[in-house]
């Protein structure tokens, strides 16, 4: 899992960091064009993203048999994630309440910060704008090189699971300090730690990688697909909660910083308490990875023994179950499987600790 959250975290970081460049240019544009003409750039942004979509060469991949009307309903996203949330698996589900809670909790935050600093702190669209490019620049930043950092501090890469719990701290302290501190030190504040609020963008590419890991290899469209349904989740119920209870708390505007508060300590103590990195995983036998490219270069012998593993294993007839035999052991093939695994897990160790 931790190939994936590494995966997953490159991803992260390249969206991030093209989200720094709207909230950066759009005071300028709108004082330029206004704001008809923003919407009419973005606009042509997305057609042209269609176009560019729709004229791609598509992957290679084997054609897909014509889904019947019940098979389209079957991969319908909602009923994914109404089967994702219904399953009698707790440890998931608690996953999947701790992922609601603690990137809704982030995100009313951060809209109740927005909030009270337009009608506290004067702020305008230009000095907004730049709080949130700042908010995306450092979380791609973090999500690039905390891992890696974490690596060689440990001397072993932690847990998806545990790079979630962690994330998840820092932006506790930073709507701790927020609600507890004056009024005067309250935007020296808010921007002197926003590293601790984007430090939160660290916890979503292993939240990712940790449902990817509850799924079989063949039901991972359908797993993203109901991931990102889950992240969308928030955007409905965060900024009217929030908008809501600014408007109420007027009197008090500064217990707007409780509910973040509130809902991102629940998600760490759901994690805590709740979730274990096992029970996630599914009961399946040992399968094959490979190590990176660069670990196979600087270690040809790991390629070799991986290359003839997988030559002996093409060769080798299946004669009924490959991974156990009646007496509880491994096949020779099962055997070879799981010994190269343990090899290029190592060597991905390795070269986690040398980067």
């Amino acid at each position: 899992s931790g190939g994936r959250g590494r995966a997953f975290s490159r991803l992260d970081s390249i969206m991030l960091y093209v989200a720094c460049i709207g909230p950066l240019f759009s005071g300028p544009l709108v004082a330029a064009v206004g704001y008809a003409g923003v919407w009419a750039l973005a606009a042509g942004m997305y057609a042209v993203a269609a176009l560019l979509f729709a004229t791609a060469p598509p992957s290679p991949q084997p054609a897909a048999p014509r889904a019947s009307l019940g098979g389209w309903v079957h991969s319908f996203t909602p009923l994914l994630l109404l089967r994702l949330v219904s399953e009698r698996r707790g440890q998931l589900l608690g996953l999947v309440l701790a992922f609601l809670l603690a990137t809704g909790g982030v995100q009313a935050g951060v809209q109740g910060f927005v909030l009270y600093a337009q009608r506290y702190l004067g702020w305008g669209q230009d000095m907004l704008g730049l709080f949130s490019a700042l908010f995306s620049a450092l979380g791609a930043t973090l999500i690039l090189f905390v891992h890696p950092i974490a690596c060689r501090l440990l001397g072993s890469a932690p847990s998806d699971l545990s790079m979630v719990r962690a994330s998840y701290l820092l932006p506790l302290a930073y709507f701790a300090a927020l609600a507890a501190l004056p009024t005067a030190a309250t935007e020296a504040a808010a921007l002197g730690g926003l590293p601790l609020l984007a430090a939160g963008a660290c916890a979503l590419p292993h939240f990712r990688a940790l449902f990817s890991d509850s799924r079989p290899a063949q039901a991972q469209g359908e797993q993203m697909a109901v991931v990102a349904a889950l992240e969308s989740l928030p955007m409905l119920y965060a900024t009217p909660l929030v908008s809501l209870a600014f408007e109420r708390l007027l009197d008090a505007p500064r217990l707007i910083f409780l509910l973040p508060l509130g809902t991102v300590g629940a998600a760490i103590l759901l994690l805590l308490a709740a979730v274990r990195p096992a029970a996630l995983l599914l009961d399946e036998p040992p399968r094959q990875r490979w190590p990176s490219q660069a670990v196979l270069v600087r270690a040809p012998d790991l390629a070799r023994r991986l290359t003839d593993s997988v030559v002996c294993n093409a060769a080798e007839p299946e004669g009924g179950s490959a991974y156990g035999s009646p007496d509880g052991r491994l096949k020779p093939r099962a055997a070879r499987e799981a010994a190269a695994s343990r090899e290029a897990e190592a060597a991905e160790q390795e070269d986690c600790l040398g980067a």
